[in-house]
């Protein structure tokens, strides 16, 4: 199988997609306990389909994170057609503990081009919730920013650029966390909008935080080809021309009575 490699800030993407996803799973990519995993829900080529992206570094981090990667050619996005359909959501842990949720929801004045931010983080037994729409660019190429967004003592900002058939997406971020939080475990989950390569392939997920590297391959396998017609035999077809022949006399028989 071809071997394709590319970096990528976990989530693609996505969903891209999500740009505010993406960006919060790199915020924990590096330490030698740091484990990642990518998890499509179908790994056929060309599927339409969704994507788990589990990150988890026990030691944590805050204060400010820097990211960089790029997403592998060939992925990309199936825009929504209809409101309020999820993209994307990505949940973030302080252990066991949950403290932000970011999920985002199709526009329903412009499904393919906006997307409904609901942005909640949980402090002490409370919450705070910040809600805005943001403009998304589905196609290939096509590249969305955001930022800089700031909840409570939390700040986000950066870019994505999606992939295309043959150049990787790119992808740049800086997450500013207070130094009394820890960030330790981020899992993003996509909506059905992400289609698998067309090429079968193992397909290298990277991730680059702070100036150091992980990565976590996926491998895309062609589905099942379509059930074949079967060949008629030459004595299938001299089956056939017979019941056709019957068809016929049948008929015109019908039409002299008449």
């Amino acid at each position: 199988m071809v071997k394709k490699r590319a970096k990528v800030c976990v989530a693609l993407t996505t969903m891209v997609m999500v740009i505010a996803i993406l960006c919060a799973s790199e915020a924990i990519a590096t330490s030698s306990t740091f484990s990642f995993s990518v998890i499509p829900g179908t790994s056929t080529t060309g599927a339409i389909t969704n994507y788990v992206f589990v990150a988890e570094n026990p030691a944590g981090y805050s204060d400010t994170v820097t990211m960089t990667g790029s997403i592998p050619a060939g992925y990309s996005m199936v825009p929504p057609t209809s409101g309020w359909q999820q993209v994307g959501t990505a949940e973030l842990y302080n252990g066991t503990r949950l403290i932000g949720k970011v999920t985002l929801y199709s526009n329903s004045s412009d499904p393919s081009g906006k997307v409904d931010v609901v942005a909640t983080i949980y402090f002490d037994g409370n919450s705070s919730t910040t809600t805005g729409t943001k403009d998304v660019d589905y196609s290939p190429g096509g590249t969305t920013s955001v930022g800089p967004l700031t909840l409570d003592s939390v700040t986000l900002q950066g870019s994505i650029t999606l992939p295309t058939d043959n150049a990787p997406g790119t992808v740049n971020a800086e997450l500013s966390l207070p130094a009394w939080l820890k960030l330790t475990k981020v899992v993003i989950t996509t909506g059905d909008f992400v289609r698998n390569p067309p090429t079968e392939g193992d397909y290298s997920f990277m991730l680059s935080v702070n100036g150091e590297q992980t990565s976590e391959e996926v491998p895309i396998t062609r589905g099942a080809p379509p059930t074949a017609v079967p060949a008629l035999t030459p004595s299938g077809m001299l089956a056939l021309v017979s019941i056709l022949s019957i068809v016929i006399a049948l008929a015109t028989r019908e039409g002299k009575k008449k």
